[in-house]
């Protein structure tokens, strides 16, 4: 869910963008990073291992990015950041229901 709406506040910020309303844009991109930033606090570094690290690397990476795109007003990069959303929380969902249960009620 976190995800989903990250995804939807870059999708309406690029929109805001493009119609040069530039306040709103910066309103959706802080959110979309405040709730990158959840996705990386929520990170089980110890059960996670190197895996939970590169995630946190890319999601720090994705809220660099948001950043610099609001200041630069730059859709490619709101894209890359989506497309980078989109991939992990594919590869979420593939992962079956009782494991990602297990994995949430494990912290």
């Amino acid at each position: 869910m976190l995800m989903d709406g990250a995804l939807e506040r870059i999708a309406t910020a690029r929109g805001c963008m493009e119609r040069k309303e530039t306040a709103e844009k910066a309103r959706l991109l802080n959110r979309a990073v405040s709730i990158i930033g959840e996705l990386r606090n929520c990170l089980d570094a110890n059960a996670g291992g190197q895996i939970a690290a590169n995630l946190g690397e890319l999601y720090d990476y994705m809220c660099r990015t948001l950043l610099k795109a609001n200041a630069d007003n730059t859709v490619k990069q709101l894209d890359e950041v989506s497309h980078l959303l989109r991939e992990i929380r594919d590869a979420w969902v593939m992962i079956p229901a009782d494991a990602r249960n297990s994995a949430r009620s494990a912290k």
